[in-house]
């Protein structure tokens, strides 16, 4: 399992957007992980929107280990071309 709280902002500092990501790494930590791929969707957009693309970068990454997870190689591939 990678380790997303190393990249975690703390609690207190998080945007709405932030949460969401958060909230992601949560239900990936739990095996949800087409719900965590659903919210990270919503994350990366809203990055690229600000342009903010180092994170959306690291977003596009967390939907790519969550295909893998899921062993959607062809998926995990395409998430982070």
């Amino acid at each position: 399992m990678p380790a997303f709280d190393r990249y975690a902002p703390t609690a207190f500092a998080q945007t709405p957007i932030q949460q969401i990501e958060q909230k992601g790494r949560e239900l990936y930590q739990q095996g949800q992980f087409l719900e965590a791929i659903d919210n990270w969707q919503k994350v990366a957009q809203d990055y690229a929107k600000q342009e903010q693309f180092i994170r959306q970068a690291q977003t596009l990454n967390y939907i790519s280990t969550a295909y893998q997870a899921l062993g959607e190689w062809q998926a995990a591939k395409e998430a982070i071309a």
